[in-house]
């Protein structure tokens, strides 16, 4: 039988009220929200669909003209989708943009190869965050650009700060290009790239900007699974079997033979490959790609039913990915296991959207590989209901909610706290320890916010070093206790 489902706490408490001490307090970019770019009429079409049953999955609508004809490099950054198309011409198409708007290119990359693809990520190097590129010049070297964010510039990032790195053009497997697709390890700060089917792979650390070498940096390098045959090879071969090379949550590239692409799932642990020419999915436990090297009952091969040929594919991280039937129109599924624990139970796909055009696009196009947004609230106490100046606190707690579908324990988040009064020097942070599951009442235990005469409460949220997975939250709830 099927384990009780888990109902999770609802993802709201309700509407943001400083009286009621209820805020925003999101940590995942994307909220249960899909991009998909297509082709279509010599241009682009790109929508943002949201992951909402209820609603009926409300869907945003843009138009760029007159773009370059093959596929489309995406990620989900903090400041919207990062395209990236042929010849080194690059997008930024904002979630609050109106439907109207006029696209041009925020970067047209000079000295680019005319038929070079620009494969897009986001990372983060201490306390800056970047948008990145793959493409390749003229002269057939490899180069990579990186951009600081800055959210005061007109397209959020700082074009007059960009640092490249020309990678050479060595080959290995007989190929030298990359930027067709491409994956970042966001704890190393690894970045890799490949060419399309049965080329090759390479890659540079995005903090050092230096190259990284496929026999030494991978974490699964050396990995085979005898279960999967070529459909997985191994890393340290160098070569990018897939059609669009990809990896794990932790920084484990992930490419095969005769494979389109895979994607990571890290609230099930699981693993999901969509092949080139079969209408098949492979869905395995997430170790059979980094520590296990059989995987019979470990993994299934399925053929979904009235589906067809899923070749994008990219996480929600809550249970479920998203896999995209190309065509001239192409068809949007939330695929997911009936039960996590029995992978020989039905994989359901349901459609959730027809879009026009062909989806022509990889990589990350949900956000479910970018890492946690910081979070830096304020809270003015004397606005909570009820509140007495001048009145210790003998203690303040809180509750928080989960996105839908997303953990309702707390993991690969840090929180950190400090109270004071309104014209004092504020005290050093300290860190909340033993936070409770969603939906359970968390005690702010760190010195300066009890039995003191406060008005200001001040949270940080900072990601875990390295940590690949982590609570996307939605609300908080502050409560207070004074004397």
């Amino acid at each position: 039988g099927l384990p009780p489902p888990v109902v999770p706490p609802p993802q709201n408490i309700g509407e943001p009220n400083p009286s009621n001490g209820i805020f925003d307090f999101v940590s995942a970019v994307n909220k249960n929200a899909v991009w998909v770019v297509t082709n279509y009429g010599g241009g682009n079409k790109i929508y943002l669909i949201s992951v909402d049953a209820q609603a009926n999955y409300p869907t945003k609508e843009w138009w760029i003209p007159n773009t370059p004809s093959h596929g489309n490099r995406t990620y989900v950054s903090e400041i919207g989708l990062i395209l990236g198309k042929e010849g080194g011409k690059l997008y930024r198409i904002d979630p609050d943009h109106p439907s109207t708007h006029s696209f041009s290119p925020f970067w047209t990359i000079p000295g680019a190869k005319s038929d070079t693809r620009s494969c897009t990520t986001s990372f983060k190097v201490g306390d800056t965050s970047y948008v990145g590129v793959a493409w390749e010049s003229t002269n057939g070297h490899r180069q990579f650009t990186r951009i600081p964010i800055d959210l005061t510039k007109p397209e959020k990032m700082d074009l007059d700060q960009k640092q490249t790195v020309d990678l050479g053009a060595t080959s290995v497997q007989g190929n030298a290009r990359w930027s067709y697709s491409c994956f970042i390890d966001q704890s190393r700060n690894h970045f890799w790239s490949g060419w399309a089917s049965n080329s090759s792979f390479f890659g540079v650390n995005v903090a050092t900007m230096t190259a990284l070498d496929h026999s030494i940096h991978p974490p699964n390098k050396g990995h085979t699974n005898s279960s999967f045959g070529t459909k997985f090879l191994d890393p340290a071969l160098g070569k990018d079997g897939s059609y669009a090379l990809a990896g794990d949550a932790f920084g484990d590239i992930l490419t095969g033979s005769g494979m389109y692409t895979f994607v990571h799932e890290t609230r099930n642990k699981l693993i999901y490959g969509s092949e080139s020419s079969a209408d098949s999915l492979i869905v395995a436990k997430e170790e059979c790609f980094s520590t296990v090297n059989d995987c019979t009952g470990k993994f299934v091969s399925v053929n979904l039913e009235n589906v067809g040929r899923i070749g994008p594919l990219s996480s929600l991280n809550d249970g479920r990915i998203i896999g995209i039937v190309r065509g001239n129109n192409s068809q949007v599924y939330v695929v997911s296991p009936t039960n996590p624990e029995d992978l020989t139970q039905p994989i359901t796909a349901t459609r959730i959207k027809e879009v026009t055009g062909n989806a022509y696009m990889y990589n990350d196009f949900t956000g479910g590989s970018l890492f946690p947004k910081e979070i830096d609230l304020l809270v003015d106490l004397s606005k909570l209901s009820g509140w007495v100046d001048a009145k210790k606190v003998k203690s303040l707690s809180f509750t928080w909610t989960a996105q839908a579908g997303g953990f309702s324990t707390w993991k690969g988040l840090t929180l950190k706290a400090r109270c004071y009064k309104a014209g004092e020097t504020p005290p050093d942070f300290a860190e909340v320890t033993d936070i409770k599951d969603a939906g359970q009442t968390t005690l702010i235990n760190v010195e300066s916010c009890m039995n003191k005469v406060v008005d200001k409460l001040e949270l940080q949220l900072r990601p875990m070093t390295g940590a690949s997975d982590f609570t996307r939250t939605s609300q908080i709830k502050i409560f207070g206790l004074q004397e």
